[in-house]
């Protein structure tokens, strides 16, 4: 039992037609929590007040498709050519690859599952390599005279889609390496928690964060017309921007397992939802290789954390396809939420430590109405993209991050991909992705988890 390939899925999605990509696009970006709407070949995606314009083309062998007025360009080949037109234009490269990606561990597996087979027409978890592509399909109809009907999953597969994350979707879509799943008794991020503790108080209080009057025209702190100058400058402002705030952070892995960050893993990912330091929750996932001693015999191992602290202690689940456990511990001995800010200023420092690096700080065009504006680059924000393998990657090639910084400093998101060497025998250089994202600035609420009464009684004694 596998899940195919990314040459299988490639293959797969090239062979649907635009309508049917276009739909694919939209549930899997429904998924993970947008709203979406179609028109054309364009996929409108909101949420929290942010607006994704994703267009989603097949530009063949040779045709590099227009950029203009995009902020996600899916294409069904992965070709240089198109990478540098949408890498110039600022726009976040989306080929198969990554796509698949996304499906695999951006969302959760049943969900993932439920969308493979309503748009390939075959099981997520153990394609027939021999089964009949939806080209194929077409075909043979054609050639016996038979017409396929176009498949109505839009309005339909967005219902039950809707129905199944409000079931399934409760937490995370990505998760960090500081808390390893083979030590369950280890407390998480106790080796970055800072000397001192920090009051539990709401936010608002002395030291809480304050917005900053900014100027439109002026760059983010640390970075000039020619990109980023003065990478610490940068990282302190973002860490003081978000340390103290109600904030959504997203982070996530892929790569082979002796990847930096990866800590023997093939994937992770976490999701954490701050309401003040003390007060916060925690849902991560990691996928480890197969083990020849795994207890669940499967192609992969699949270990879930969750944790929930209201105040001055922490409860801690662990499941793993054999046995869930519950520990709980005092909030002040990792340092309370504050150390996920920490945490991704170690990968801000790491991945935007680039040979070369270029900003685009351009707001709404002239004549923009206010709808206009929200639809094409937020004014006050700046699109930094660093390429050239940062010093501590010497080994790695075709390396790229993307970030989205705010005036004030605050890097709303990072997406980080690159290649190393061949380690798996195939002949083929290794890739490497990642993911940061912040969400809910001023406006995340943390509800009590439903395992916290088992948590609770398990660890009452």
């Amino acid at each position: 039992m596998s899940l195919p390939s990314e040459e299988a899925f490639t293959r797969l999605y090239r062979a649907l037609d635009g309508a049917e990509r276009t739909a694919f696009v939209a549930d899997l970006w429904a998924a993970r929590g947008w709203e979406t709407t179609t028109a054309g070949e364009v996929v409108v995606a909101t949420r929290d007040g942010t607006e994704q314009r994703i267009r989603i083309v097949d530009p063949g062998w040779f045709a590099v498709p227009t950029v203009e007025d995009t902020d996600v360009l899916v294409t069904a080949r992965d070709r240089e050519a198109v990478e540098a037109a949408a890498d110039a234009a600022c726009v976040r490269y989306v080929p198969p690859p990554v796509l698949f990606d996304q499906l695999r561990y951006g969302i959760d597996r049943e969900t993932a599952g439920a969308l493979f087979e309503s748009t390939f027409g075959q099981p997520f978890d153990a394609p027939d390599p021999h089964a009949e592509s939806p080209l194929a399909e077409r075909l043979r109809q054609w050639a016996t005279g038979v017409r396929q009907a176009p498949r109505d999953r839009v309005g339909g597969f967005h219902v039950a889609m809707s129905v199944l994350l409000a079931i399934l979707l409760v937490g995370a879509v990505v998760v960090g390496p500081a808390l390893s799943p083979n030590e369950p008794e280890a407390i998480p991020f106790a080796g970055m928690a800072t000397n001192s503790t920090e009051a539990a108080g709401a936010l608002g209080g002395a030291g809480a964060f304050a917005t900053e009057a900014s100027n439109s025209n002026s760059f983010p702190p640390g970075i000039g017309e020619n990109g980023i100058e003065d990478l610490d400058a940068l990282v302190g402002a973002h860490e003081r921007g978000v340390i103290d705030r109600e904030r959504t952070l997203r982070v996530a892995g892929i790569g082979p397992p002796n990847a930096t960050f990866m800590v023997s893993r093939l994937a992770w990912n976490y999701t954490v939802r701050v309401k003040r330091s003390y007060h916060y929750r925690y849902n991560a996932n990691y996928t480890y290789p197969p083990a020849t001693d795994s207890k669940n015999r499967s192609s992969v191992d699949i270990v879930r954390i969750d944790r929930f602290a209201n105040g001055g202690t922490t409860y801690r689940r662990r499941s793993d396809p054999t046995v869930t456990s519950y520990i709980t511990y005092p909030t002040e001995v990792e340092g309370g939420a504050r150390t996920f800010t920490h945490e991704v200023t170690v990968y801000l420092q790491y991945f935007l430590d680039g040979e070369r690096s270029r900003v685009d700080c351009s707001g709404p065009n002239a004549g923009d109405t206010a709808a206009d504006a929200v639809a094409h680059v937020d004014v006050q924000s700046c699109r930094v993209v660093v390429t050239g393998a940062p010093s501590a990657l010497p080994n790695a090639a075709a390396y790229r991050a993307t970030a989205t910084v705010t005036r004030t400093g605050v890097v709303r998101s990072l997406s980080v991909r690159y290649t190393l060497p061949d380690s798996d025998g195939d002949g083929e250089r290794e890739p490497v992705r990642f993911w940061i994202a912040y969400e809910s600035l001023d406006s995340t609420t943390v509800s009590e988890p439903e395992w916290l009464p088992e948590a609770k009684n398990e660890t009452s004694n």
